[in-house]
């Protein structure tokens, strides 16, 4: 089936439940919304994008270059975007429809709130609960931690990094360069980082602050664990 928007371009990341599903196109700097219907069938509903592609809504902000990460939940979807450094928050409607609400950058966007520390650069994944939301960027080497409003509006409030960026703290081990992937439980968040070809382990404390207690990397990084198999290379 042809898309009647032009808003896949360069799909890269996917997010889903029940109802929906999103895809956001790094190349036309887009998200795109489907429904889900019987055995699975996606039907495009709509679409939100960086600047004017026919059929899609235009974002109030400019915070869509270049997107990549994403992440969601009942209420919200989380969108990364390495052309302008930001994060941006879209709530859900009927039908999954989405709503551009707000949105936090690494330099200013008119519209958007500027990050309090410059660990922002390059995001890439994302990964959120009910409290939190954390960030990997890949060219500051960092991990970011934001608490959701009622909502889902973001509040910076911490960071880890590779090397040291002022308002961040400095990870123990470097293991941090070229992160990207992200997951996380309750109990601990895990960072993959495709230019140390490692696994990350973080604790979370009480307001979702990140402390690093481990690394299982593919080449000998102080601090870490070997990988007994070299099966870590560009690992995201």
């Amino acid at each position: 089936t042809t898309a009647p928007q032009s808003s896949l371009g360069g799909a890269a990341a996917l997010s889903m439940d029940a109802a929906n599903v999103y895809v956001t196109g790094y190349t036309s700097n887009a998200v795109t919304t489907f429904t889900r219907g019987a055995g699975g069938a996606l039907t495009q509903t709509g679409c939100v994008s960086h600047e004017a592609i026919s059929g899609c809504t235009t974002a109030p902000q400019s915070s869509l270059a270049r997107p990549g990460g994403e992440s969601m939940d009942a209420a919200n979807v989380y969108v990364t975007s390495e052309g302008t450094d930001s994060v941006t928050t879209f709530t859900r409607g009927a039908g999954g429809a989405l709503t551009q609400t707000g949105c936090i950058s690494q330099e200013e966007i008119s519209g958007c709130t500027t990050a309090p520390q410059s660990s922002l650069n390059n995001p890439n994944g994302v990964s959120v609960d009910a409290a939190n939301l954390y960030v990997t960027s890949r060219t500051s080497g960092s991990v970011t931690t934001f608490t959701r409003g009622a909502g889902g509006e973001l509040t910076q409030t911490g960071c880890i990094s590779q090397e040291e960026i002022s308002g961040c703290t400095t990870a123990p081990q470097s293991s941090l360069d070229g992160a990207t992937g992200v997951r996380m439980d309750a109990a601990n968040l895990y960072v993959a980082s495709e230019t140390s070809d490692s696994v990350t382990t973080f604790t979370r404390g009480v307001g979702g602050e990140l402390a690093q207690t481990g690394c299982i990397s593919q080449a000998v990084i102080s601090g870490c664990t070997t990988a007994p198999q070299p099966s870590l290379n560009g690992a995201v």
